[in-house]
């Protein structure tokens, strides 16, 4: 898949809100076409040309999820998941999602809360034409997040939000 630099610095921008999405963008393509990225060491270089100091890990983490999310189409994936996951689960049975990142997390609490009601009508029509009906209850109306323990012991677990919802 090719891209341009205007593309580049949509995808970090939408996938990961990095502020420099733009210059890292423009540092990378830069390096693209000057036959210097060819490694994932390669790409850590060029983030780092632009990002500088105490947010150059995160930046690299931002961008590397970036770019990762979109070639892989990982929303689309998980919006297909869900959809498919009530379609075969069972009256009673739960679907229990933890979700890295807040756009993921996203779609998941709008994805349930959807579920969860019964009519989608506009509000100003009185009478409920579209005949659907809630297929979840949102059993964690918050996200369950770890404690500070666990993320002491696993720092990977500091960004889990963990959502519950059961059919009905």
């Amino acid at each position: 898949h090719s891209t341009n630099e205007k593309e580049l610095s949509s995808i970090i921008k939408k996938y990961s809100d990095e502020m420099n999405s733009y210059r890292i963008a423009r540092s990378i393509m830069n390096d693209i076409s000057n036959n210097r990225m060819n490694t994932t060491f390669d790409l850590k270089k060029s983030v780092s040309n632009v990002v500088k100091g105490k947010f150059t890990v995160k930046s690299l983490s931002r961008v590397f999820q970036a770019i990762r999310i979109h070639i892989n189409d990982e929303l689309n994936s998980l919006t297909k998941a869900l959809d498919n996951c009530v379609k075969y689960l069972s009256k009673g049975g739960r679907i229990v999602i933890i979700t890295f990142h807040s756009i993921e997390d996203r779609i998941v609490k709008k994805f349930f809360k959807h579920e969860a009601i019964d009519c989608i009508c506009p509000k100003n029509i009185p009478i409920c034409v579209c005949d659907k009906t809630a297929t979840l209850a949102i059993i964690t109306k918050k996200p369950i997040v770890p404690s500070n323990l666990e993320v002491k012991k696993n720092p990977r677990s500091r960004s889990a939000k963990l959502r519950v919802a059961e059919r009905i």
